[in-house]
């Protein structure tokens, strides 16, 4: 029985002419020019395949390419047509030293491919386990009635792809075995990716030199290597050597960092090969700090100024920058977009590394044209209070002009003018929030579950138009740092002009059987809306003070 991930369809993609199709790993890198993108049934399948794709185009084409030769070979990749295939070619079938690892994509076989295969039969069950939006056990969900001693099979494709999302999003929880496990490394933040014209193009745009001279990160080690080219001797570890952790050997260490211990059981079937058995154990706990390894997160912190101490004064802990149900991505623009402090101690963002990379490629001789604006998808997954189960999934857009990608803070600035555009966003936000709390504290008779109606009219509404705003924040910074004005006082517009159309839909919904209705309603309004102006108006004067000159080396 075999089921060869190299050659059987099993990647989802969309076609130049925009038509699905699903292919293997090989077609997926040699015909990358040919496809506009990945797309997997969920975000976290979506974020899980393109990870593995990176890991294999970093491998097979940038493979022993030392720092110095890495922006050579990545210009001549992104000139040139398809992907060169005989370098595929040979690392599947070997050359000189190089084994060849064509091998180590089969599904089944002693070595089944991201599998721990010594795992024992009896501890398999049910498949709903791998899938994640169907339940298993105490593990309900929003997206499934299905039950742990329901039968579900699955198609050796269907059980690859979630094999994969598995080790990098899978939830905490009691595991087969009753072994109490932490989510998976993907969960940890929301996954960034750059989109080019074609998988081609995004592929070697997520594809950054391993951790690189960046002091921060520590130096890939001689393991470094994807999860397939290990012995299963190696991933196989003690329980107690994986609750200890270790750290990453390097970038594709990391990128297929086998976070549970996974065995599929498959059978022939009427209608073929099908997977009606699965064993999901926890894996290696990694034991770095993921900020300093991670190319594909932003993250963010606060100072606290205080008396006696120097610089910006007390940092908060980094947090991951996540997608939330309601409010856009856009709102952290700044730590997924801008350049900060060279000084880490200064630092309050770090933008994802794939994205310093990307801001390099448009200096120098080969440079990329400064007028290109990529597109960056935002991936991730929602999971409950107790992460044991996933509420729900969650995928974004932000325009990324190059113009602000190459924007460095003693350059520019962008970051204050960009943070007064957000903030003007949740001001205005807060403020719909709580003129809808008030209008029901005055009436105390409104079940909870009917509020927060004026949030859902807002925050999704403004995504469009402040995605629109970055593009012309791009283009009119490429001419003249002062042109940014022009962009951020049409954005404050759309702000105010979306919260009072929110407003009047609230106030046309709301029942009118008494003068106590009108008289809270004609309150809470006239309040909202003198606080809004205030908002506005404190906007306006900080917006008039901005000094969009370069800084000096005294500031």
């Amino acid at each position: 029985m075999r089921f060869d991930l190299l050659r059987e369809p099993w990647i989802p993609v969309v076609t130049l002419k925009g038509e699905p199709e699903t292919v293997g790993l090989q077609e997926a890198l040699d015909r990358a020019h040919e496809f506009r993108w990945l797309q997997g049934e969920t975000p976290t399948v979506t974020a899980a395949l393109h990870r593995l794709l990176v890991t294999l185009t970093f491998r097979v084409y940038f493979d022993g390419i030392e720092s110095a030769g890495w922006r050579t070979r990545w210009s001549e990749l992104w000139h040139r047509g398809p992907f060169p295939t005989e370098r595929l070619d040979r690392y599947l079938n070997g050359e000189g030293d190089s084994p060849g690892y064509r091998d180590r994509f089969d599904l089944f076989g002693d070595r089944p491919f991201f599998q721990t295969p010594d795992i024992p039969e009896e501890l398999l069950g049910s498949t709903a386990k791998l899938t994640m939006f169907r339940a298993a056990g105490n593990n309900a969900t929003l997206f499934d009635h299905s039950t742990q001693e329901d039968q579900v099979e699955l198609s050796p494709a269907e059980a690859a792809r979630w094999l994969v999302t598995v080790q990098a999003f899978d939830t905490g929880g009691l595991k087969t075995g009753k072994h109490p496990s932490q989510p998976s490394l993907g969960n940890s933040s929301a996954t960034v990716l750059i989109e080019g014209s074609t998988l081609r193009e995004t592929l070697l745009l997520n594809t950054t030199p391993n951790w690189g001279d960046d002091t921060l990160d520590p130096r890939p080690g001689p393991g470094d290597r994807p999860v397939w080219e290990r012995d299963p001797a190696d991933s196989q570890g003690s329980q107690e050597a994986d609750k200890r952790g270790r750290a990453p050997y390097g970038l594709l260490d990391l990128l297929t960092w086998p976070s549970r211990h996974v065995r599929l059981r498959g059978r022939v079937g009427a209608n073929g090969v099908v997977i009606d058995g699965v064993a999901i154990l926890p894996g290696p706990r990694l034991s770095t700090d993921l900020r300093l390894v991670e190319n594909m997160a932003a993250y963010r912190r606060t100072f606290t100024k205080k008396k006696n101490v120097p610089g910006k004064g007390v940092a908060s802990p980094w947090k991951p920058v996540q997608l939330e149900e309601l409010r856009g991505v856009w709102r952290h623009c700044r730590e997924l977009l801008l350049a900060d402090e060279d000084n880490d101690s200064q630092r309050e963002r770090f933008r994802p590394r794939n994205l310093d990379h990307v801001a390099e490629r448009h200096q120098g001789r080969d440079a990329l044209p400064e007028s290109t604006v990529y597109t960056i998808r935002v991936l991730g997954q929602q999971l409950d209070p107790n992460r044991g189960a996933v509420h729900t999934w969650l995928e974004e857009v932000v325009p990324a002009p190059a113009a602000v990608l190459r924007a460095r803070p003693q350059e520019t600035r962008l970051e204050p003018l960009m943070g007064l555009a957000v903030s003007l966003a949740d001001d205005v936000g807060d403020e719909l929030g709580k003129l809808e709390r008030e209008y029901h504290a005055l009436l105390r008779d409104t079940p909870r579950a009917e509020r927060k109606l004026l949030q859902q009219w807002f925050w999704p509404r403004l995504s469009e138009h402040f995605n629109d705003y970055l593009v012309d924040l791009g283009e009119k910074i490429k001419e003249d740092h002062e042109g940014a004005f022009g962009p951020t006082e049409n954005w404050a517009n759309v702000v105010e002009e979306t919260a009072e159309e929110a407003q009047h839909r609230w106030v046309e919904i709301l029942p009118r059987r008494s003068a106590r209705n009108l008289l809270a309603l004609a309150e809470c309004t006239s309040g909202f809306q003198e606080r809004v102006r205030g908002i506005r108006h404190e906007f306006d004067r900080n917006l008039r003070s901005y000094d969009p000159r370069p800084r000096t080396e005294d500031e």
